[in-house]
């Protein structure tokens, strides 16, 4: 499209120019001339301007990270986790019981606790619990 366009600008301009070209050179310059001329500048300014859109596409691309199902596993591991422990953990208790890092383990929980299916508190001893509704203990009158 952006080739498009410049060779429209450019058989504009070259258009502007003709009768100052005719006095250069001797003679008129034919329509197919001026397309030609325009098209090989469009080309010539236009197709480094792709390039170089392209090639930053593609460096987006390359840095997008995908969801996993690693991802998915560890939510679904911090929730066995969380019902083990009637629905209170730490980041601590996470990654304790699990194979993640500490930072994964407080990634994942900060996501479970910003979509809504987390609370946060501070405990009395100043450790951050999550706390997952639904996981307590029902007691049988």
């Amino acid at each position: 499209m952006l080739i498009l366009f410049l060779t429209v600008i450019f058989f504009g301009i070259l258009k502007f120019l003709q009768p100052y070209s005719t006095e250069l050179v001797g003679q008129e310059p034919t329509l197919v001339a001026i397309i030609v001329v325009s098209s090989g500048l469009a080309f010539l300014i236009g197709l480094p301007l792709q390039f170089k859109k392209v090639i930053r596409r593609y460096d987006e691309l390359t840095e997008y990270e995908f969801p996993s199902r690693n991802e998915d596993s560890a939510i679904l591991e911090v929730l066995s986790i969380a019902s083990s422990q009637k629905g209170y953990v730490s980041i601590i208790d996470v990654a304790a019981q699990s194979e993640m890092t500490i930072e994964r383990a407080q990634n994942i929980l900060n996501k479970l606790q910003k979509s809504g299916y987390a609370d946060l508190s501070v405990a009395e001893t100043g450790d951050v619990i999550y706390y997952f509704v639904g996981f307590e203990e029902w007691e049988e009158e």
